[in-house]
C-alpha cells in the first residue's frame, strides 16, 4: 500500500500488483496525482482510494495508458464497503490527454461528492454502476471535454452506466454509456435532474 499523507503533486508510473495508492491527508489538502504509464491492481480494495483531503486533481499525463482493476471482494473501512476500483470520499477532478481504463467486478469510479471530468479517454467495464457520485441531493457529476466509454457487464445483477444521487450534467465530450442489459436500470440516471447543454 502507497499512502499519500501530504499534499502535493504525486507523478505514478510503473506497476503495482495485488496494492493500493490511499490519499488520506489533512482536510484542507489538495492533492494532484499524475497518471503516467500506471497500472494498479487490487484483489480486495480499491487501487485508488481517496479518504481524506480537500479535493483530488487526476491528470492522465499525454499519450499515457493506465489501468486500475479490482475484484470483488472488498474490505471494509469504518462500516462502509469501499466498493468501487476508484473510490473518494470527497471531490475528483480527471483532466488531460491520456488514456484510463477501469476494470471492477463490482462499481468503477465513484465519489461520495461531486465528479468532473475535463479531459481524456476513460474506459469503464464495471460489474455494478460504472460511475457512481452518491451523496443524495448533493453530488453533481459533470462532464465537459474527453470521452467516456462505459460497459456495465452484469456481474452483480443490476448497474446503471452513470449514476448521480444528485444531478447529471453534460457540456461536452462524448459519452457512450450502457446499463446492465437484464436489469431496469439506465445508461444515465440522475435523481435531481439530467442537464446535456453540449
Amino acid at each position: 500500500t502507497i499512502t499519500i499523507t501530504d499534499e502535493g503533486t504525486y507523478i505514478i508510473k510503473g506497476t503495482l500488483d495485488n496494492g493500493s495508492i490511499i490519499i488520506n491527508t489533512e482536510k484542507s489538502d489538495k492533492v494532484h496525482l499524475i497518471l503516467n504509464n500506471a497500472s494498479v491492481n487490487s484483489s480486495d480494495f480499491a487501487p485508488l482510494y481517496i479518504s481524506q483531503c480537500d479535493k483530488v486533481f487526476v491528470t492522465l499525463e499525454d499519450g499515457s495508458s493506465n489501468t486500475l482493476s479490482c475484484g470483488e471482494a472488498f474490505t471494509a473501512i469504518d462500516e462502509n464497503n469501499v466498493d468501487g476500483a476508484v473510490y473518494s470520499r470527497r471531490s475528483i477532478n480527471v483532466s488531460g490527454n491520456g488514456a484510463l481504463e477501469i476494470v471492477a467486478e463490482n462499481e468503477g469510479f465513484c465519489s461520495e461528492m461531486h465528479m468532473t471530468v475535463n479531459g481524456g479517454k476513460i474506459d469503464i467495464k464495471s460489474g455494478n454502476d460504472g460511475i457512481n457520485t452518491s451523496e443524495d441531493g448533493v453530488s453533481v457529476f459533470a462532464i465537459n471535454a474527453g470521452e467516456l466509454n462505459i460497459q456495465v457487464t452484469g456481474e452483480t445483477g443490476e448497474g446503471d452506466g452513470i449514476d448521480s444521487n444528485g444531478w447529471l450534467v453534460i457540456n461536452g465530450g462524448t459519452v457512450y454509456a450502457s446499463a446492465n442489459a437484464d436489469s431496469k436500470d439506465s445508461g444515465i440516471d440522475s435523481n435531481m435532474g439530467i442537464y446535456i447543454n453540449g
